[in-house]
């Protein structure tokens, strides 16, 4: 209350309770940034970052701004004033800043995994797959470590239950049909041209079982034609599908996990072949409810030629 009577007019109080999704939705009306403002025994306490997380998740940057010892916006902006306070929010640091900076003076920087183990659970938070890419970088030039390091232990990293809120499941019923070992294919087809040539000569177009997944195939061709690029751009492939929901959230999903493999190569013939095994699998399933409809009909000539094409695909299998 004090703050708007000085006339910070953009600002809320969470009184002491955790953030709501909810809550996120209505701010996110308004801004895409949120500056946390810290008295003194807050900033020293890495708990208090922690409920930080659920904005970082629903796509909002978060900084945090630190009150002198002794203060809190009440006291400091009926003593200093409002552009005093301005002045503190426009030196707010980035979450990953302030919490790196936390660590390390806490920790001491040659406690690398100490670190490591504070950082990456906040990194992993943040939606963007650009700027997470952006903050693995930083961290491991800040500790003299291999980025690449960073992102093994980055796909270890698992879902923090400390704190939960009400965030629905978002996930579409038809998500359920794509299967792993697409989305993996996918990220490997927008990062590199060379692999998806590779991609595309080990599979037909319907051997993708996922329609959307096809589509967005068809859409990465269309760009490594259109130009000399050697991978496609994120941001560019999403606007071309900015009017399907489904086919970007796919994309995003791609990019998240591609950006966690180790050995893309290796990657890429695990999933062809896992393609190639679930669709033999499913195939094989179809012509054996013919076959037995064949029988029921006792249709000779449609059982001849089923079991000649459940042959056929065993014998492939065997090569």
């Amino acid at each position: 209350i004090m703050p708007f009577q000085n006339g910070v007019t953009n600002v809320v109080a969470t009184s002491g309770t955790a953030l709501t999704l909810r809550q996120i939705e209505v701010l996110k009306k308004y801004t895409d940034t949120a500056i946390m403002v810290f008295d003194s025994d807050q900033a020293g306490e890495s708990a208090s970052l922690r409920g930080l997380d659920i904005l970082l998740e629903n796509g909002m940057k978060v900084k945090i701004a630190t009150l002198p010892e002794g203060d809190d916006p009440d006291s400091f902006v009926s003593r200093e004033g409002r552009d005093a306070f301005y002045s503190v929010v426009e030196n707010a640091k980035s979450l990953f800043d302030y919490k790196l900076d936390l660590l390390l003076d806490k920790m001491d920087k040659r406690d690398i995994g100490g670190v490591v183990d504070g950082m990456l659970p906040t990194i992993a938070k943040v939606s963007s797959v650009v700027i997470q890419s952006d903050y693995l970088r930083r961290l491991a030039e800040k500790l003299g470590i291999h980025e690449a390091s960073l992102r093994v232990e980055m796909g270890k990293i698992k879902p923090d239950r400390a704190y939960r809120y009400e965030k629905p499941k978002e996930v579409s019923v038809s998500h359920s049909t794509t299967r792993s070992s697409e989305i993996h294919l996918l990220g490997l087809s927008i990062m590199s041209k060379g692999r998806f040539d590779a991609i595309e000569k080990a599979l037909e177009p319907g051997d993708f079982r996922d329609e959307t997944s096809r589509k967005i195939m068809s859409e990465i061709r269309k760009v490594f034609d259109s130009g000399d690029e050697n991978s496609v751009n994120p941001g560019k492939l999403l606007g071309r599908m900015q009017d399907d929901e489904r086919a970007r959230s796919l994309i995003i999903q791609a990019m998240s996990q591609v950006d966690i493999i180790t050995e893309p190569d290796k990657a890429m013939s695990d999933c062809i072949a896992y393609v190639k095994k679930e669709n033999r699998e499913d195939r094989l399933k179809e012509l054996a409810v013919r076959l037995k409809q064949a029988q029921e009909k006792e249709d000779m000539t449609e059982m001849t030629d089923t079991l000649k094409m459940i042959d056929k695909i065993h014998k492939e299998r065997v090569i």
